[in-house]
């Protein structure tokens, strides 16, 4: 008897597709294969023969396996076929069995450069299979998929050929994985939850985020003008670049200047000039001389525009990865995806005509996480009010009790630096660095924090305990980290809230999907790490708010057992786009200002141009009279 005869389904569908993927576009489906578990009915599908309806049912009843569901939800996106109610993806579960393992824990070889723990090779490896056929198609692929059509007959045939072969493999693959799936506790609920959790995500990355075409290519004809005009500019500023790159003895003498304590390299000592570090320190004390820094940087990094994949249609999409991220949240492309690029690219996202977007994120997520989980009575006292940092200030005696975001917007942002960075372990050089503050100052800041919410230290204490004694942690839906001696504490820390918090957005993103959101007119544009961007038409704004809001409210009632996260959300109506005012704006109207100057040159230019062929023309008539 197989282990899958004890699954709850009149039909088991395994499914596998190749399709040609294009930047920014939808991808082009060559050809789909799948077999019925039960009767071993075969389905085959080639280009050219995709219909308006999937080949086998979708309904409650049928569950669909696969090693990417994303990939093939790309198919299904595609050809407008109805998606599938049910679903599990082999890749998210064999990411749960390895996540925060290496190959030299699990045993396997480090020297093959193409070889990937996470890949079907990786899992069949794993899972004691011959990967020959995985290997076989990775070759094919190189050759004919990648290229793009047009194929020839014998190209398809061996296409499809090998999407049949990876589907006998995946059923192997399965009978191997689901008894430990079946082992755990709720472990095939939770792992239909991440398939269709997939299925959310794979739809928001099918529909794209609405680009302003016109501006982007007006920025795409004089980038290198922009980019020389900003690194001057931004040279005069700073006094730290040598060309586009950080000069480090200059950026020591800066930081000397303005006496701001920066982070350096373990191994040499040098400063540390990496995009993580410089997000880091603009959030802190001097974010207002910093983050123009950091924006400047973030941008001069960016070679061309192009990177950012925008289909034919005006559409940027990125493959957005769920589960990759040892969270499991969503890792797409920083530079293909736009909201991985600098914060002020986000203005080229506009609606078209008659358009709205809003952009929904749960409020105070991570915190509102900690305080559930943890049970500590005077944080979720402090989450129910107006403002949970200046109620944290409040309760430590260093803000009147009187005191709003409003009135005390500076003494805020300390309160809200300590209370973000003592989940992910924050200690009080860190701390110290971040705020400008002496090491006493943010020693007692963090004394603090302690005092105020003890029941929370106490929990976050005990999950770094239990994940060392017992080397494993997981999340409400069962998502796991596997804790080894390289496993970092701060990670242990942190786990649990940025895991759920994962955890919430792709529910929120299929129950999107499955209460109707798509066929109301409203679009899921893309998931945005604790956020949701929705788009639809302006005279229904509002009710796709409430809509949207409902949803991401149930996600959080069902991850957090009940309690409700509440929803901010941001909108905005064509002809206006969207815009971070505080960390995007300064730096999109300065790189406006260097496109108009670009573009003024460029006409006059030409201008001149024309003047100097007229009057060589008239010169030579004259001449010839």
């Amino acid at each position: 008897m197989s282990i899958l005869d004890r699954l709850p389904f009149a039909r088991i569908v395994f499914a596998d597709s190749e399709y040609h993927s294009r930047p920014g576009e939808k991808v082009l489906p060559i050809c789909f294969a799948a077999r019925e578990h039960w009767t071993g009915h075969t389905w085959r599908v080639n280009m050219g023969e995709f219909g308006a309806r999937a080949p086998f049912p979708v309904d409650k009843q049928t569950l669909l396996v696969s090693f990417s569901i994303p990939a093939e939800m790309s198919v299904f996106e595609a050809c407008r076929w109805p998606r599938p109610a049910r679903a599990i993806d082999l890749f998210a579960e064999h990411r749960v069995n390895i996540n925060g393992l290496s190959c030299r824990d699990l045993g396997l070889p480090t020297d093959d450069k193409k070889f990937s723990l996470w890949s079907a090779r990786g899992a069949m490896v794993c899972h004691g299979l011959d990967p020959t056929s995985s290997i076989l198609k990775q070759n094919l692929y190189e050759l004919t998929v990648e290229r793009g059509p047009p194929y020839s007959r014998e190209e398809l045939a061996q296409i499809l050929a090998a999407c049949e072969r990876d589907v006998a493999d995946l059923i192997k693959l399965a009978e191997r994985m689901f008894p430990r799936i079946l082992a755990r506790e709720h472990g095939l609920v939770h792992a239909l939850n991440r398939g269709a959790g997939s299925i959310g995500v794979a739809a928001s990355e099918a529909t794209g985020v609405p680009i302003d075409m016109e501006r982007r290519r007006r920025l795409n004809t004089h980038w290198d003008s922009i980019m020389d005009q900003l690194a001057a500019d931004a040279d005069r500023e700073y006094g730290i670049f040598d060309g586009r790159d950080i000069d480090q003895r200059k950026f020591a003498a800066f930081l000397a200047r303005h006496k701001i304590a920066w982070p350096r390299t373990e191994k040499r000592g040098a400063l540390c000039t990496d995009k993580d570090t410089f997000k880091d320190m603009a959030r802190g004390a001097h974010h207002k001389l910093l983050n123009p820094l950091k924006e400047t940087l973030s941008t001069l990094g960016q070679m061309r525009l192009n990177d950012l994949q925008v289909g034919s249609d005006g559409r940027n999409r990125a493959a957005l990865k769920p589960f990759w991220a040892k969270t499991g949240r969503c890792q797409p492309s920083s530079s293909q995806y736009i909201f991985g690029n600098a914060t002020w690219y986000r203005g080229l996202i506009k609606p078209g005509p008659g358009r709205a977007i809003f952009y929904a994120d749960w409020r105070c997520q991570e915190i509102g996480i900690e305080a559930v989980l943890s049970q500590d009575q005077a944080m979720l006292e402090d989450l129910a009010t107006a403002d949970f940092y200046i109620g944290f200030g409040i309760r430590a005696g260093r803000l009147p009790k009187d005191a709003t975001k409003e009135t005390h917007e500076a003494e805020r942002g300390p309160l809200k630096t300590v209370a973000l960075g003592v989940g992910y372990g924050m200690q009080k050089k860190s701390l110290a660095e971040r705020l400008a503050i002496t090491s006493p100052e943010a020693r007692e800041l963090l004394r603090l924090h302690r005092t105020s919410y003890p029941r929370f230290w106490e929990w976050n204490d005990d999950v770094v305990h239990y994940g060392m004694l017992h080397s494993k942690l997981w999340t409400t839906f069962g998502w796991e980290l596997n804790v080894t001696g390289d496993t970092k504490i701060k990670t242990l820390r942190n786990f649990l809230m940025q895991s759920n918090a994962a955890e919430m957005l792709r529910i929120a993103c299929y129950r999107f999907v499955e209460r109707g959101g798509f066929e109301r007119g409203y679009l899921l544009t893309g998931p945005v790490h604790d956020a949701l961007l929705v788009e639809c038409d302006i005279g229904a704004l509002e009710d796709a708010k409430a809509f949207t809001k409902s949803v991401m409210e149930s996600a959080s009632r069902t991850v957090l057992r009940g309690f409700t996260l509440g929803v901010d959300i941001k909108s905005w109506c064509y002809p206006h786009r969207f815009m971070d005012e505080k960390r995007g704006r300064p730096t999109w109207n300065k790189i406006m200002g260097y496109l108009e100057r670009a573009e003024a040159i460029e006409k006059s230019t030409f201008s001149i141009g024309r003047r100097f062929r007229n009057s060589q023309g008239a010169s030579f008539l004259n001449a010839s009279v």
